[in-house]
């Protein structure tokens, strides 16, 4: 990571708690970066976020991962990318077949941050908000690129289903170092 980072978080959001009666199936996990990024950089990013999921899915299938039209905040905080999660157009499309009100194309309740160029030794950041308490408490977590594909297509955003899912893949152990490495 980065040593000049602000990765202070707002202790809650709830206006991050959107989308609630939509169909999250074809949502993507906003990737926004804290560094400069190239934008061959970016593509290789994605791509490696994407790979294992575009191998399970149809070519119609949103990505995993996708960059918003703003997405780089080198030089600005991670409550500035909040902010800019909280504002992002979630792309919904009204539906009128008796189930959900519609459909979201970004999760509303997380997403992806590069803290560091060398993303694949260090990982990514993910930022997320837990709906399931009252006034959705915010937490993040650092994970390996080579779990993002398993943490991010099966994760659920509540704190101690986060906690259990980071041990399932031994992403707190290598937190906990990683914080130390940094500290």
């Amino acid at each position: 990571m980065d040593a000049h980072l602000d990765l202070t978080l707002p202790s809650t959001c709830p206006e991050l708690h959107q989308g609630s009666n939509a169909n999250w199936d074809d949502a993507s996990f906003a990737l926004y970066s804290m560094v400069g990024l190239s934008s061959e950089d970016l593509d290789k990013l994605t791509t490696a976020l994407n790979r294992e999921w575009k191998q399970e899915m149809t070519d119609e299938a949103m990505p995993l991962v996708r960059t918003p039209t703003v997405y780089d905040f080198k030089g600005e905080s991670l409550r500035d990318v909040v902010r800019a999660h909280v504002e992002l157009d979630k792309e919904f499309t009204p539906r009128d077949d008796g189930g959900a009100e519609g459909d979201i194309h970004w999760y509303p309740t997380a997403f992806v941050v590069v803290t560091t160029r060398e993303w694949e030794e260090q990982g990514l950041l993910l930022v997320y908000a837990d709906v399931e308490e009252k006034e959705c408490p915010m937490d993040k977590f650092f994970f390996h690129i080579d779990v993002a594909n398993v943490m991010l297509s099966n994760f659920e955003f509540r704190r101690r289903r986060a906690l259990i899912l980071q041990v399932q893949l031994g992403i707190r152990a290598w937190n906990d170092s990683w914080h130390k490495m940094i500290a």
